[in-house]
């Protein structure tokens, strides 16, 4: 086209836009090349409304065309501070985030939100988040506090205001949008900045003192559970010395458990600690000196080693001291050493003690010989001792089944035990 002819064609439809025959002015702007169009609408800017240029770019020319025709207008709009309207031009031609770019440029964010809402619902919460962080940086605190609460952030909120020392504020955030219990642990921190009096003051104020002395507890901060019991709870001081003693223990500092325990008047706790890491002569000093009642279970516990080792006299010293005969006597019984089991029934628990020669006998009755010469073994050790009654019922017991041989034997020893016993009553 002939510089003439793209003159007389733009002539035309300026014509035409001034007298606002839009038909007339569109078959015109047809005619023109794409170059030529575009420079036209830039012409006309001063005779031809915003609507009737758009008209003709959107009705004539290819839509890249109208994309850069849009956004270079938008831009040339932005510099003259007319943003609303160059938001306008950016989302015609389907560019929200040129648009939703310069409102975060000139730091426009209501307006950037709602581009954003509107285009990108999926990342309307990051945006709000990031924005918050951005705020908060620039000490624009209210203004963050709206956008992290927007996303749903109350956390970073109260964070935010805690470091600022806005306590109030982050109480007030947490009961309104954290859960059932988030409140409790804020009043908790804020108090735990305050100490002393003034940490009392505001718990009781709040009603919370009681739950700060336990949370305290909870979170191993035993100094603050402490002061806070010694200020105004001291009847929850025995209960704090015991979690820290147990706390202690977990940490494998049993001298300072111990402490602990008998501060809170729970010393049997101090015993059965030193009991399960088998420190018996500590079990037995703390025992001894705060618990009596649980020496004969240190002694008790103190024999199950030799028992498993099966060193009977060792653990049988330490059940007698202990006073528990009973338990002696069942574990002689298990091992199968009755002649020991029998000796301290007779010795300890005489009341105990037909019953257990008849168990003795259905014992060695099951085992056929071998069981008998048990009872042999058991009426040598009676006769060794001067038993002689308990020697002869021994003998007496030993059946046909033991063999004839023994049988003999023992009918022999039976006659010669009892002249003995005899003998010796006569004395």
């Amino acid at each position: 086209m002939t510089p003439e002819t793209e003159a007389m064609w733009k002539t035309l439809s300026k014509l035409a836009l001034e007298a606002r025959q839009l038909h007339i002015a569109e078959r015109c702007f047809s005619a023109l090349g794409h170059v030529a169009k575009a420079r036209f609408l830039h012409e006309t800017s001063e005779i031809a409304d915003q609507v009737s240029r758009e008209y003709l770019a959107m009705k004539c020319m290819r839509p890249e065309d109208v994309s850069v025709l849009y956004i270079s207008q938008a831009q040339e709009t932005e510099k003259q501070g007319k943003y609303l309207e160059a938001e306008r031009l950016y989302v015609t031609v389907e560019e929200p985030d040129l648009a939703i770019t310069m409102f975060k440029k000139h730091k426009l964010d209501d307006d950037m939100i709602c581009l954003v809402g509107k285009h990108h619902p999926d990342v309307l919460s990051d945006t709000h988040l990031h924005l918050g962080k951005e705020l908060e940086a620039e000490g624009r605190l209210q203004e963050a506090e709206y956008h992290y609460l927007e996303a749903q952030e109350w956390k970073a909120t109260v964070n935010m205001d805690r470091s600022n020392g806005l306590w109030e504020e982050a109480y007030w955030v947490a009961q309104a949008h954290g859960g059932a219990d988030a409140h409790k642990h804020v009043a908790y921190l804020w108090a735990k900045s305050l100490g002393g009096e003034s940490a009392v003051r505001l718990l009781t104020k709040l009603g919370l003192l009681e739950a700060a002395v336990d949370h305290a507890a909870d979170n191993c901060s035993f100094e603050f559970a402490f002061e806070l019991s010694r200020l105004a709870l001291k009847h929850k001081t025995p209960e704090i010395h015991l979690r820290y003693a147990m706390y202690l223990e977990d940490e494998g500092k049993f001298e300072e458990a111990e402490a602990e325990f008998i501060r809170a008047g729970k010393p049997k706790e101090a015993v059965l600690m030193f009991i399960h890491n088998q420190d018996w002569e500590a079990a037995q000093r703390v025992a001894k000196a705060h618990d009596p009642d649980s020496v004969a279970e240190v002694l008790v516990g103190q024999a199950w080693g030799p028992l498993e080792e099966k060193d009977f006299q060792k653990a049988e010293g330490l059940l007698l001291r202990a006073q528990r005969p009973g338990l002696a006597l069942n574990y002689y019984k298990e091992a199968g050493l009755w002649s020991d089991a029998l000796r301290i029934c007779k010795d300890y628990v005489p009341g105990w003690l037909e019953a257990l020669q008849e168990e003795c006998e259905r014992e060695a009755t099951k085992k056929g010989a071998r069981g008998m010469e048990g009872l042999v073994d058991q009426a040598r050790q009676w006769e060794q001792a001067e038993e002689y009654s308990c020697a002869v019922d021994c003998y007496l017991k030993v059946r046909g089944s033991g063999g004839s041989s023994l049988v003999e034997t023992c009918w022999m020893k039976t006659a010669s035990t009892s002249f003995r016993g005899t003998t010796v009553s006569s004395l």
